[in-house]
């Protein structure tokens, strides 16, 4: 074994505070990242249930011959809003 690499040397505290210091800087940023997205897809879930109350009110108040289609692309965006986070929480 190298003398300068046994344990307790300065140089292999040194290759070991990198490899550390390594290790939580890429695994801190990987779970930012994930974090990040899966708070961003939150939010966006929330947003697709407001419009989904918006449109609710719209078609309340002024009814037309295009409210079910409306309703409907709304429902359809909510599911795709739920399965991309439910997706996220898989793959992440």
């Amino acid at each position: 074994m190298n003398s300068a690499l046994r344990p307790g040397t300065l140089q292999a505290k040194m290759i070991l505070g990198e490899q550390v210091s390594n290790y939580i800087i890429n695994f801190a940023v990987w779970d930012l990242t994930k974090i990040g997205l899966l708070v961003f897809l939150s939010l966006y879930l929330i947003f697709a249930l407001l419009v989904v109350r918006q449109i609710r009110l719209l078609t309340s108040v002024l009814g037309t011959s295009f409210s079910p289609l409306f309703r409907a692309v709304a429902v359809l965006h909510v599911l795709l809003a739920i399965g991309a986070l439910l997706f996220a929480l898989v793959v992440l």
